[in-house]
């Protein structure tokens, strides 16, 4: 704590340098992020992938509902007529509200890119103020705040176009807010320091939960090793500050207290928020030194070699990236300092934080160890449901105040300074070629106003492309929240929609013969009653002709195919279960694929020569009933392996196995939950040789006992030659 006991008031935020600071900053921001959107700002926005417009769609939520005088933390407006609960999504209510004039004046997209463009300037800015009171030196400063604002996490979220993510000021103005109440030669006013924390909390907590869960934990435990650290007076003014942030926590929960009732009346989603996500995205240490292609050394053919060998998730971005240049500067920081207390404290911290962005099994040279840290971590309450990537926003943070307060002491002269500079800021770098926007894809029918002679206020409207693979939040945004939206793209399917064989068709390809019945049930059990089919999808013919079955009339005008739902022909399906769908979808597919088979033997094929696009050629299996965006095998006439484990006797087919095992007999594959396979199982018991659940457990073994219901893995059932001939027969028979 040395050099912050030479500290005194600094006039950070009414410093000409801080602003020069910020200007510097915007500047970065424009020409990086800023370029692409040049006589595109209301129709491209920063940001590739699903996440941009469902932010767009909340900047529109939070005024509507304020307007209209209805509940703004849950709303059925989105996964009608369910609806979701808006504390549990990012739902940015300060941002949409700040944004509303911006938003009313020149849409949703306009207010979105704003905010775009100022997220990284702002949190650089923070961080600027921040190592400019404990560096007291300038340039060191800018460069830290440069290192925290467009670094890897950065750059990775601004891509993702995670505006709760970037919006990140409020945690360096609040580790400021806590220093300067420990260095200051006065003890500080108590009553203001409460309420400075207080609106920062409620700030953040208003702009991201996620973070504002994760800067408590890192908070405390910062607080924590800085006051073991530290001497007995300054011991003293660090318990003074705990006592203030308490205190700042219950006003701050007083101010948010409506939201936070929202938070749990309805139960704390179970597990983690993304299924699986905490492994995703877990990283590996040499991510450290490696960058991706949203960095400007990143996009070399060397280092492109490099991510593609060692990235378990990708190599678009790499939140984990820090760079060699950074590492040899923290390394020789700590030769220097870890025997000071703001060194070791510092150095600690950044250990503990970068450990827990590694997550729960970090990735080492192919090896998935535990860790320790990251096991205390994700077994807290709330904490589990953060991705571990994300920590290293604390991370950066602390790497931005060591960088900075390293080249304020160091001996080096100015020259080799600016020289080392210029080769952190180099590697660090954010690539201006790589394509941080997206056009927006609006037809006409949303984008002029023509939905208002085809929709009805306030009905339920399916909309194709669905949820994360088309912009349909964003036309539900333009639209004024006219209609209500079945689906939309606000993070993680609500419960009551997964699980809907024809859900999964939306979104990803799915083996549906039945597929008028599935579609019927759908939309019969969510109350829809119209669809839209964008000309942009490019399923929209199958879509179409599915449709029309249900549909009273149909027009197709300014880049959509509108079909008003006829009631009646949803009467057969009103009251269709979810269960029953996925029973009824496994029964046809087990039906399908056996009597194609059957078929195929019947016409004098060999069993040994039945593949799916075999099968496909001669019309014994349809493409129509693989549903959905089209995997690769429909294209090139190539499948992947149906399961690694059942690969010597299958071939896959949208999901399904189709083949003959190595001694002679017919193998149909299906994944599914037990639940969902029994009423198949229990069809094809007396018929089948072997029905294996999980495979290879054979559920006809004597005395094998029934798998648990909720049990999801591969089932294979397996048929000698003969007895499949005469179930193909038997269907040709029961057919009218």
């Amino acid at each position: 704590m040395e050099i912050l006991a030479e500290n005194r008031h600094l006039p950070e935020l009414s410093d000409p340098r801080g602003v020069r600071a910020a200007s510097l900053y915007l500047a970065v921001s424009l020409f990086v992020f800023g370029r692409p959107l040049a006589g595109h700002f209301r129709d491209s926005f920063i940001g590739t992938g699903p996440s941009p417009v469902g932010l767009m769609m909340f900047m529109t939520w939070w005024p509507y509902a304020l307007m209209h005088r209805l509940n703004p933390f849950y709303s059925d407006f989105m996964w009608a007529p369910v609806g979701i609960n808006m504390t549990w999504v990012t739902s940015l209510p300060l941002p949409a509200l700040v944004m509303w004039p911006i938003a009313a004046a020149f849409g949703p997209i306009a207010a979105y890119n704003i905010i775009s463009l100022l997220s990284p300037p702002l949190a650089a800015w923070a961080a600027f103020l921040l190592c400019r009171h404990l560096s007291r030196s300038w340039w060191p400063s800018l460069l830290g705040g440069y290192l925290f604002g467009f670094s890897a996490y950065m750059l990775s979220e601004e891509i993702s176009g995670d505006r709760h993510l970037t919006l990140a000021f409020p945690v360096p103005l609040a580790i400021l807010t806590a220093v300067r109440a420990i260095t200051e030669p006065k003890d500080p006013a108590i009553g203001r320091l409460i309420l400075s924390f207080a609106a920062l909390f409620v700030v953040e907590f208003l702009i991201s939960t996620e973070i504002f869960a994760t800067m408590a934990l890192f908070g405390a435990s910062a607080l924590f090793v800085g006051w073991l650290f530290a001497p007995p007076q300054t011991a003293q003014r660090i318990v003074t500050v705990i006592i203030a942030i308490a205190w700042a926590s219950l006003l701050a929960v007083v101010i948010l207290s409506p939201y936070i009732y929202w938070l749990f009346a309805l139960g704390v989603p179970p597990g983690e928020v993304w299924q699986g996500a905490t492994d995703l995205f877990s990283g590996d240490p040499v991510r450290f030194a490696i960058p991706a292609i949203d960095n400007a050394i990143g996009s070399l053919a060397p280092f492109r070699n490099l991510a593609e060998r060692f990235f378990t998730g990708g190599m678009e971005t790499n939140s984990w990236y820090i760079g060699v240049p950074m590492l040899a500067i923290l390394a020789a920081y700590g030769w220097r300092q870890w025997r000071s207390r703001l060194g070791g404290t510092l150095l600690i911290l950044f250990v503990f934080v970068s450990l827990s962005a590694l997550g729960r099994r970090p990735y080492v040279f192919g090896f998935r160890p535990y860790s320790l840290v990251g096991e205390i971590i994700y077994s807290l309450p709330l904490l589990n449901k953060a991705l571990p990537s994300r920590f290293m926003m604390y991370s950066f943070l602390i790497l931005a105040v060591i960088v900075s307060l390293w080249f304020a002491t160091n001996r080096l002269g100015s020259a080799a300074n600016a020289v080392l500079a210029a080769v952190v800021i180099g590697a660090a770098l954010p690539n201006p070629l790589y394509p941080w926007s997206q056009p927006a894809r609006s037809p006409a029918f949303f984008s002029d106003g023509t939905y208002r002679e085809y929709l009805n206020p306030g009905e339920n409207v399916l909309i194709l492309p669905f949820g994360h693979r088309g912009q349909s939040d964003l036309w539900l945004a333009e639209s004024g929240m006219y209609f209500r939206l079945v689906g939309g793209w606000v993070g993680p399917y609500p419960a009551e929609f997964l699980g809907w064989p024809v859900l999964l068709a939306f979104t990803d390809s799915a083996y549906l013969p039945d597929a008028n019945t599935q579609l019927g049930a759908f939309l019969a059990h969510f109350k829809v009653a119209a669809a839209v089919v964008a000309d942009s999808d490019p399923e929209a013919a199958v879509w179409r002709e599915c449709f029309a079955n249900f549909s009273s009339a149909n027009t197709h005008i300014g880049g959509v195919t509108v079909f008003r739902i006829r009631s009646t022909s949803l009467d057969p399906y009103r009251n269709a279960t979810k269960l029953q769908m996925r029973q009824q979808a496994a029964i046809s597919a087990v039906d399908s694929l056996v009597v194609a088979a059957g078929n195929w033997l019947l016409s004098g094929g060999s069993l040994a020569q039945l593949t799916p696009p075999a099968a496909l050629q001669r019309g014994f299996l349809k493409e129509s009933w693989c549903l959905g965006p089209k995997i690769p095998f429909l294209a090139n006439r190539n499948y992947k392996p149906l399961d690694e484990a059942a690969d010597i006797h299958s071939h896959s087919f949208c999901g399904t196995g189709l083949g003959m095992t190595p001694d002679g007999r017919l193998m149909v594959g299906l994944f599914g939950s037990y639940a969902d396979l029994k009423p198949a199982i229990d069809r094809y018991r007396a018929a089948a040789q072997h029905i294996y659940f999980p495979f290879p457990r054979d559920l006809l073994s004597p005395g094998a006992p029934a798998p648990a219901a909720d049990k999801w893995a591969l089932m294979v059932m397996e048929f000698d030659p003969d007895r499949v001939r005469t179930i193909a027969t038997n269907s040709k028979q029961a057919k009218p």
